[in-house]
């Protein structure tokens, strides 16, 4: 990554404000990824899922400063970089799959992470991915060390990689790690009512 920009303890102004300067910033020929480690609600009123900035109001029920996901959504649509990945490490994350789960993730006959074909196909393709830490529920925010148990297994899953692969394998590896150790349920898939052309998210090593 040639860029990145840490926002740490963030009110919601200051989150909102980082998706607008990207969604100004970014192109076509850039690619995104967006890590969120933080606390995540549910409005089970309004059943909607929201990401809890530093400065929210009310941690019972929605209410002043709480980011709901669907205006996450909402900015990755907005921004015109090629490739997209989000990653939402905060309870009740699998909520941005609550149209479409993992079982529908189409499977791609030619998906082969040995061939170099398969990348250079994928790249072309606008993508447009999110992976979670969990599904409809809360998850664990520590047994991972200094990490929760879905960092530990992200960050392990690429110190590990010597070449390049797939958010969709990062995903598969990461939760086969999380799934092995607990019971809390990753998800992956694409987002919702989103532009997106069966890319995928690569991760290389840089030589």
């Amino acid at each position: 990554f040639t860029e990145v920009v840490v926002l740490k303890d963030a009110t919601y102004n200051e989150l909102d404000e980082a998706f607008w300067k990207m969604s100004d910033k970014l192109t076509s020929q850039d690619n995104l990824l967006i890590y969120y480690a933080g606390h995540g609600k549910k409005d089970n009123r309004l059943k909607k899922a929201f990401w809890i900035p530093v400065n929210a109001k009310n941690l019972e029920e929605s209410g002043r400063y709480w980011y709901n996901t669907e205006m996450v959504t909402t900015h990755v649509a907005r921004i015109k970089a090629k490739h997209i990945l989000l990653v939402s490490d905060s309870c009740y994350a699998g909520l941005f799959a609550k149209k479409r789960g993992n079982e529908n993730i189409a499977h791609d006959p030619e998906r082969d992470i040995e061939d170099p074909a398969y990348f250079t196909k994928v790249l072309n393709r606008v993508a447009r991915v999110y992976l979670a830490s969990g599904d409809d529920s809360p998850v664990y925010d520590g047994m991972g060390g200094q990490h929760s148990i879905f960092a530990k297994y992200f960050i392990r899953v690429l110190k590990q990689n010597k070449a390049t692969i797939d958010s969709l394998e990062v995903y598969h590896k990461v939760r086969k790690g999380v799934m092995g150790t607990v019971s809390q349920n990753p998800q992956y898939n694409y987002m919702d009512e989103i532009d997106h052309s069966d890319g995928e998210f690569i991760f290389t090593v840089r030589n």
